[in-house]
């Protein structure tokens, strides 16, 4: 039987509508699959309004070197929760917000041990007494 995602879905989609790049259908399996695996979080700002959010998955090694060799990301929803990784997948900020929902990211960041991004290139980076040391 189908059970609709969490509410944290609608929420995803409404903040990337505001968005100018597309809602693509991998911004929409992404926001599915953060929601039932609880791998997104709404970054608010000072007055305890949420402006923004971030969508990760946590892989394993052996997805991070299939997206390092195939460019492809995780396809299935036990690949999001398999391992220690943290590959940040999408990142929203209301533009107006910008300095404080920055500040509410970088606080997330910095609780994390790795993380991983893909922008033009895949980054991988190793928290080491509260910096972050690039890998690769």
């Amino acid at each position: 039987m189908y059970t609709p995602p969490p509410e944290i879905f609608s929420t995803l989609c409404d903040f990337r509508s505001y968005s100018p790049a597309p809602l693509s259908a991998d911004n929409i399996k992404w926001f599915k699959y953060a929601a039932r695996c609880e791998t997104a979080t709404l970054l608010y700002n000072e007055f305890n309004e949420p402006k923004g959010y971030v969508v990760w998955a946590e892989i394993s090694r052996e997805t991070l070197n299939i997206l390092w060799k195939t460019n492809q990301f995780p396809r299935y929803i036990y690949e999001w929760e398999e391992g220690k990784i943290r590959l940040i997948l999408d990142v929203s900020i209301d533009p107006g917000e910008r300095e404080s929902i920055v500040k509410a990211l970088r606080t997330l960041l910095r609780s994390w041990k790795i993380v991983a991004f893909k922008r033009r290139e895949l980054r991988l980076y190793v928290r080491n007494n509260m910096r972050f040391k690039r890998l690769f």
